[in-house]
């Protein structure tokens, strides 16, 4: 009973004092770890740690040194708001920028990596930090100012949560009011509220420029870029399973057709000359004015003038294959036609009645002889490319990273654009000995060092390093087969986001590229932690931290601990509307990658989960050797190597 009120007992500290150091639990939350061995990382926030995070040990000494750090960083952006914000039920929110800047909303909080740190808050035993702060962005006074994604975080935060409670069904309701109303101010580009952003209705997606994403000078530049379209799947996707959470089903039923339009809009986005999905750059010319051709059916909507379907992809020398072709009665004889197979999505219907149906449209044709009408069926789910399509050709980890981060593409499909991650480990790509680039070393665009604010030509941002791992944990774990998609690459790229914590990348002066001595920047160091630091971003070709390193000092505008949870730790727990709640660990390493790890003290649900591996045995009693589950105290499955478990909580 006692292990049950974590969460609710240090939730009622919190609202009573809003205070961010809070008393003890009488019950501790850590079956296998002693706190009195990790305070030594703590330093002065080992009160608050103990009472909201869990611990974490490992053989290996940098990602336990990141792993406290990153912790401490998160906690100092956790800021107690005035009067009116606890009159808004929001007494505390999360900020990205340690020192105040111009452009952020109320309480210097940006939109921008709210979805990162939710991502990341999720796993605080107090849940009052993030139910206050996903309510603060449903909250009429907060600035939106980017695409962001707080609907599939929240989605994340309930698979540790849950939602079974009154309490959490009431900030549910709430959340999903206004993040389906916001969504339909994104979708038409009235949002983001500070740049430039429509849709385009020739090329039937979003443009938007880079700055709308937080990706201010990118090689792509603006047009319709792969990481907005990847993002409005993932908030639909999300808030479907949200409001299938809270009952209603019409919600449910609107947001799940929804997500298909737009995953059928990342498709359209692929580009076979780089085997990688890739920005639109500019809109495609319309057709000239068409003859009188009848209004669009029920059910359907205009798609094309004066064109046609190729019902193949490619459509080759011209040659095209159709469901079905010849002369229709009338318009509504070949829409019945359509109607009637149910792999038709689209028919061409010329003045003189002559019929096409089709399935696809990978491309089109112009139609000879009369003039012609292409209809398309409502939120049709098939891929489609339009003629002459003006891609940026430039491979950026944001265009990578994205489709496979908020799931667009399923694993019957993994095979089809799995090449696509071959450039995160080509040294000419966006692999570099330090880090993932966010942009290829082969473009003539790249640059590597960018004195000031903001390059997304190259250099290391954690924002879309934090992405691609995390997207490669839920590849691994849903058993993806994607070759270069492995537990092997994935703790190479994680080994070299950690090294980016530890001291072992230079901080340079942003306007002269020159190493600023520590101690002009000691103040801003951690105790206990060293010269551990985390900026905006920097060169991962000399690992350098160049680009605001100053304004950017403790910066959280990515995630870090949530991938040593869910990808090194492995858990990965799965809550459903109706109220199942599981708990899976499967680690994303292979076991020679290190010899122990332990986690302890994560609340899920109401229980608290240790996880142990340990591949000689002994280190931590009473787990033994392997991989060990453990739920409040007690072993509920292990296995001696380390492979996927599951319980049900």
């Amino acid at each position: 009973a006692a292990l049950t009120s974590v969460r609710t007992e240090v939730a009622v500290l919190i609202v009573c004092c809003f205070s961010l150091s809070v008393l003890s639990s009488p019950s501790s939350p850590y079956f296998i770890l002693s706190p009195a061995n990790f305070t030594q990382f703590l330093g002065n926030d080992s009160e608050w740690a103990l009472n909201n995070i869990p611990l974490f040990d490992s053989s290996n000494s940098d990602l336990v040194r990141a792993y406290y750090f990153r912790w401490r960083v998160y906690k100092s952006h956790i800021h107690q708001t005035d009067t009116k914000g606890q009159e808004q039920g929001v007494p505390f929110v999360v900020t990205e920028f340690s020192p105040n800047v111009p452009w952020a909303g109320e309480y210097n909080t940006i939109n921008c990596a709210a979805g990162h740190h939710v991502m990341e808050g999720r796993w605080l035993r107090n849940s009052t930090y993030m139910n206050s702060y996903t309510k603060w962005w449903s909250t009429p006074t907060s600035r939106k100012n980017y695409y962001y994604w707080i609907s599939h975080a929240v989605r994340k935060q309930i698979d540790i949560t849950g939602a079974t409670s009154p309490e959490v069904q009431l900030l549910l309701k709430e959340l999903v009011a206004t993040y389906s109303s916001d969504f339909d101010l994104y979708a038409n580009g009235t949002y983001p509220s500070n740049h430039a952003s429509r849709f385009d209705t020739d090329n039937n997606c979003l443009w938007n420029q880079p700055g709308n994403e937080g990706q201010e000078n990118s090689i792509s530049g603006p047009g319709c870029r792969p990481l907005v379209q990847s993002l409005m799947y993932g908030e639909a996707a999300a808030l479907a399973e949200l409001c299938a959470m809270i009952g209603d089903t019409s919600c449910a039923d609107k947001f799940n057709a929804t997500k298909e339009v737009w995953r059928s809009r990342v498709f359209a986005q692929w580009n076979a000359n780089i085997t990688g999905f890739d920005t639109i750059r500019t809109a495609v010319p319309p057709p000239p004015p068409p003859s009188p051709l009848p209004p669009s059916p029920p059910g359907y909507h205009e798609f094309n003038k004066d064109k046609f379907c190729c019902d193949q992809a490619p459509c080759v020398h011209g040659q095209s294959k159709f469901l079905w072709e010849g002369k229709a009665k009338s318009v509504m004889d070949c829409t019945s036609r359509c109607n009637n197979n149910t792999l038709c999505h689209y028919f061409t219907v010329s003045s003189g009645l002559w019929c096409q149906i089709a399935q696809f449209c990978n491309t089109t044709n112009p139609f000879a002889g009369d003039a012609a009408i292409t209809f398309e069926k409502n939120e049709s789910i098939y891929t489609r490319a339009k003629d002459n399509i003006n891609f940026a050709n430039v491979r950026e980890l944001a265009s990578l990273s994205s489709p496979w981060y908020f799931g667009v593409i399923s694993q019957d499909r993994a095979e089809q654009y799995g090449a696509s991650w071959n450039t995160a480990f080509d040294a000419n790509g966006l692999s570099s000995v330090n880090g993932l680039r966010t942009a290829e070393a082969r473009h003539p665009g790249y640059r590597c060092a960018s004195m000031g604010c903001c390059h997304w030509d190259g250099p290391m941002w954690p924002f879309e390093t934090a992405k691609a791992l995390t997207a490669m944990i839920q590849m691994i774990q849903s058993g993806y087969t994607v070759p270069n998609v492995t537990k092997s690459n994935f703790w190479t790229l994680m080994s070299q986001y950690t090294k980016t914590h530890t001291g072992s990348w230079i901080i340079a002066d942003e306007r002269t590229g020159k190493p600023i001595n520590n101690s002009l920047i000691a103040k801003y160091f951690l105790s206990g932690l060293g010269d551990s630091w985390i900026a905006e971003a920097g060169c991962a070709d000399d690992a350098t931290w160049t680009d605001n390193a100053l304004q950017g000092y403790l910066y959280l505008h990515s995630s870090y601990c949530d991938i040593v949870i869910s990808g090194v730790a492995g858990l990965a727990p799965f809550y459903s509307a109706d109220g199942t709640h599981t708990l899976i660990v499967n680690p994303t390493i292979s076991q020679n990658q290190l010899d122990y790890f332990a986690i302890d003290g994560v609340l899920i649900g109401s229980s608290i989960v240790s996880v142990t591996w340990d591949s000689v045995g002994g280190r931590y009693k009473p787990a033994g050797k392997g991989l060990s589950v453990f739920v409040n105290g007690t072993m509920v499955t292990s296995s001696p190597t380390m492979q996927r478990l599951s319980w049900k909580l």
